[in-house]
């Protein structure tokens, strides 16, 4: 019965040995097809990611100069420094009048004068500060009393004070880790609430220039960033946020806000102690413009094309491989971060007041690189990095 068995079997694979044989050739055609379709489509769309950056492109696509027809003010959180500046001197040189937000009143007032006396705009200011959340009704009386509003800027933001897992880092007390989502998070949806209704006001009257909301997110956004969990968390929210509510004043509302998302990598920032600026690494006045020019171009880029480089190499590795090089990286930039600590205990930095982690070693470098955050190995329990003692 077994040799018969055999038999018919084989007559039957002697009968659709052309069929088979074409279905085979048929499924390989077909796979071929779309594997060389994928390849030209992530080509095609990583050729415009960094074409659109170029002048022609941009100047044609870009929307930035409707800005000024949109309304009179460009609001900015976080204004007194870095990228905050740079886009309220880039708006004002547009002929928008700006609405300044931080938390320190002296820096405020500076910011606010020069911009005065350089660019001949008007300007308010507004004392906040976005870790808490008791002044949001009084700032939206300040900006309903504002003739429109053609642009809102949610640039304020913090990061972690350094790189380490949120189990064991002393410095995360859970009153940090409410100030850190209070001021990435929460101050991007409340602002965007207080803000949006003095928008459509804007939009109303002229439909044909609508204004504009840029929202600060992070390319910790698009990655997994091991030893920064807390800030990535933060930025993904921005991300998504900013898409969502995107959706609505395409559908709900039926009105044609432009939101811009940015996620950038790394911006030169003075405050940080940072000395070199690089390809990878724009000053915020170089970052802000090409920021701004984007307005229109995308509803979500990095802001600057180099970061979209990086971008677009992180999406080559493997995710596992890729993990691992980003948490190579912060421990790497960890360990500079203490150095400098170290090497200036007397100089006044934003870590003060604050009980720093204890240094890390080489032993205990290459041991939190392959242990899970949430169960220190007994070589990082021997190196001080054992569960934090007193801290919440």
């Amino acid at each position: 019965m077994f040799c018969r068995l055999l038999h018919n079997l084989a007559y039957l694979q002697n009968l659709c040995v052309c069929p088979a044989s074409w279905a085979c050739d048929w499924m390989a055609g077909f796979v071929l097809v779309c594997v060389v379709g994928f390849v030209l489509f992530k080509l095609f769309y990583f050729a415009w990611t960094i074409l659109r950056y170029f002048d022609p492109i941009k100047h044609a696509l870009s929307k930035r100069h409707e800005l000024r027809r949109a309304g009179d003010w460009a609001i900015i959180t976080g204004s007194t420094d870095g990228i905050g500046r740079a886009f309220a001197e880039e708006l004002a040189s547009d002929g928008l009048n700006i609405f300044l937000i931080s938390r320190n009143a002296e820096k405020l007032l500076h910011v606010s004068q020069d911009l005065e006396h350089e660019q001949k705009v008007q300007t308010k200011y507004f004392v906040a500060d976005f870790t808490k959340g008791d002044f949001y009704e009084a700032l939206k009386r300040e900006i309903d009393a504002l003739s429109s509003v053609a642009c809102l800027i949610n640039n304020v933001g913090m990061s972690q004070i350094c790189a380490g897992p949120i189990a064991t880092c002393e410095f995360l007390s859970t009153e940090f880790i409410q100030r850190m989502i209070f001021c990435n998070a929460i101050s991007t949806a409340c602002m965007t609430r207080i803000t949006m209704p003095k928008m459509l006001l804007s939009y109303e009257k002229d439909p044909k220039h609508p204004p504009c909301i840029i929202n600060m997110s992070s390319v910790s956004a698009i990655y997994p960033r091991p030893y920064k969990s807390l800030y990535a968390a933060c930025k993904s929210f921005v991300q998504n946020f900013s898409a969502s509510v995107s959706g609505e004043t395409r559908g709900l509302l039926d009105t044609r806000i432009r939101f811009l998302t940015l996620t950038p990598g790394f911006v030169w920032t003075p405050s940080r102690g940072e000395k070199k600026v690089n390809f990878f690494k724009p000053t915020p006045e170089l970052f802000a413009n090409s920021a701004l020019g984007m307005i229109g171009v995308a509803s979500q880029c990095c802001g600057f094309m180099p970061h979209e480089l990086m971008v677009f190499g992180l999406g080559l590795l493997p995710g596992y491989l890729r993990d691992w090089v980003i948490a190579k990286f912060e421990l790497k930039q960890r360990e500079k971060f203490q150095l400098h600590e170290k090497a200036h205990p007397t100089a006044k930095s934003f870590t003060d007041g604050l009980v720093m982690p204890r240094p890390v070693t080489p032993r205990c470098l290459k041991a939190m690189l392959y242990v899970l955050p949430g169960y220190p190995s007994d070589l990082m329990q021997q190196e001080g990095y054992g569960w934090p003692s007193g801290s919440t």
